[in-house]
């Protein structure tokens, strides 16, 4: 499949932070409507639900932003009659710590999905998260409901951090964060389990066409090292394919589409950089520990933000 992009408005912008949730929460608000989200309830106030535009197969989620009194922002994700809501409190849905004053946010977003990351901070709970609709092949048929959400966060205060895909695109590799995914009636809600083991590859995951592991300096250290450049030298890259079992971490992990606007290139980048190809520009999320982590995959995932 080719690589299917949102379209419209594209938000690539930071948020400077004044330590508070509610300001974060407003911030929020501002920058998806302006990137093609409406208010479908709480509009300015510390409980707001935004919902996507419709994607043409079609297929639209609704995101709540809300302060629980806690020391985080707290974000869920729910159907667009209400029916189906993962879980808005001080243990359920993804968790964004405002820190001090002074802390920069950056968030990317479209009319189908938005990315909200602390900058440069890839090793630190509470710093990231990332939800919307995928793009659903005509192939599989029937699907009512596709969405994603996932961070970096257990509950609102843990420093705990689990892997997160500003590190990894597997998520099995150590401990799993709290997400939510919804497949038709299907919402796995995952709150505070790591599910640490390898063995769950049910739980959400970037697809890698090829697992390679890398060292210091890019040395090769799997003992089967998988090709990952062209003969010319390039950089394979592919669609952002995006895998989950059904309600548990050993369930098979499905390929139930493509993140919007997104690619994976098997080679690890800094994170927080940009680069232009193919009439994109393309915002790096993921550090994974370039050149120190003998244990990661070689791979890095772009985000388009024009």
């Amino acid at each position: 499949m080719a690589t299917q992009f949102a379209g419209g408005t594209y938000v690539n912008t930071t948020i400077t932070s004044d330590g508070t949730i509610n300001t974060m929460i407003t911030a929020m608000q501002t920058q998806l409507t302006t990137a093609g989200w409406t208010v479908s309830s709480g509009g300015g106030t510390n409980n707001v639900l935004m919902k996507s535009a419709a994607s043409a197969y079609p297929l639209q989620i609704q995101m709540r932003f809300k302060n629980n009194s806690g020391t985080s922002m707290q974000i869920s994700l729910a159907d667009t009659t209400n029916t189906y809501l993962g879980g808005n409190t001080t243990t359920n849905g993804i968790h964004i710590y405002p820190n001090t004053t002074g802390t920069i946010f950056r968030i990317l977003a479209t009319q189908y999905w938005f990315c909200l990351m602390q900058t440069s901070v890839y090793a630190t709970a509470r710093t990231f998260a990332y939800g919307g609709i995928i793009y659903v092949p005509s192939f599989i048929t029937g699907v009512t409901n596709a969405a994603i959400l996932i961070g970096n966060s257990l509950t609102d205060a843990s420093a705990t951090l689990p892997n997160s895909w500003r590190q990894y695109p597997c998520i099995t590799q150590n401990t799993a964060p709290n997400f939510q995914v919804l497949w038709n009636t299907s919402l796995w809600d995952n709150a505070n389990n790591e599910w640490n083991s390898i063995g769950y590859a049910g739980c959400p995951q970037l697809m890698c066409t090829c697992v390679t592991a890398f060292g210091t300096g890019g040395t090769l250290v799997s003992s089967l090292p998988f090709g990952c450049r062209w003969a010319s030298g390039a950089d394979l890259t592919f669609d952002g394919y995006i895998t989950w079992g059904q309600t548990t971490g050993t369930d098979e992990p499905m390929i139930r589409g493509q993140l919007y606007d997104s690619l994976g290139i098997l080679d690890p980048y800094n994170g927080d950089t940009t680069s232009t190809f193919g009439s994109h520009t393309w915002y790096n999320i993921m550090n994974n520990w370039a050149g120190s982590a003998a244990s990661s995959p070689r791979f890095s995932f772009w985000l388009a933000t024009s």
